[in-house]
């Protein structure tokens, strides 16, 4: 009786140990591409936007990956290059679809956005390239409103650059676009500055994405079969004596 009773333990042990299965967030899979974004250069109108995100809802788990899709533009006289950018997560201020919108370089009373990727690079030329960035289990307030933003300014060299972030027509999942343009003025700018600015509506259509993520686990059945199967050993062990 205590073998059996020490094996069931084991196995309650274990089924409530394992893992959540993933699940995703998402407004999959593009149907357009919103062009513009990319690093604008003084000589060239500063139309091409180094800053285009969407807000969304955090969900009830640990974040694990964002995978969104990019199209190549032709090269021109604004895009002669690579397009280098990276993806941040950021909170922010004022209401998602109002004109009091600020992306915050704080995250949960601490300095420095959320999250921020290394470099992303697409290449000149039109074609598609799609990411997928890991996201090492960002743990972020379940149902809070944040921000993941393209962002061709932190990384800019001087090249102008052009592409177009993939969108689904409206409407999307919940949340809305965002885009900042950079004037010949704001160069010299710091995040914080540049964050501080007005944000446009201007992308047309919601952002395609997939947010990979893990939920909180909850019991399951298997995990209460267990706990009654080490009940009711316990049950009849009490009644042998």
């Amino acid at each position: 009786m205590m073998l059996r009773t020490a094996v069931l333990t084991v196995v309650l042990t274990l089924l409530a140990a394992a893992p959540a299965p993933a699940a995703t967030l998402s407004n999959w899979p593009p149907t357009s591409f919103a062009g513009g974004f990319g690093e604008p250069i003084p000589f060239t109108s500063p139309g091409t936007l180094p800053y285009m995100g969407q807000t969304f809802t955090a969900p009830d788990g640990t974040l694990d990956s964002l995978r969104f899709m990019m199209q190549g533009e032709s090269p021109s006289l604004s895009n002669v290059g690579p397009t280098v950018f990276r993806l941040l997560i950021t909170e922010f201020s004022g209401p998602h679809d109002g004109q009091l919108f600020r992306p915050q370089t704080t995250c949960n009373g601490q300095p420095g956005v959320c999250f921020e990727s290394g470099d992303l690079v697409v290449p000149l030329g039109a074609a598609e390239h799609e990411f997928e960035v890991a996201l090492g289990g960002l743990s972020l307030v379940p149902g809070q409103d944040y921000f993941f933003v393209f962002d061709a300014w932190v990384s800019r060299d001087g090249t102008g650059s052009d592409i177009g972030v993939g969108t689904r027509s409206f409407p999307g999942v919940a949340g809305t676009p965002r885009s900042n343009a950079v004037s010949s003025s704001d160069t010299s700018a710091t995040r914080d500055e540049h964050f501080a600015e007005f944000w446009n509506v201007t992308v047309t259509g919601d952002i395609a994405y997939v947010l990979t993520y893990t939920p909180v686990p909850e019991p399951g059945s298997g995990v209460l079969c267990a706990a009654g199967l080490v009940a009711l050993a316990a049950r009849r062990r009490a009644r042998s004596r």
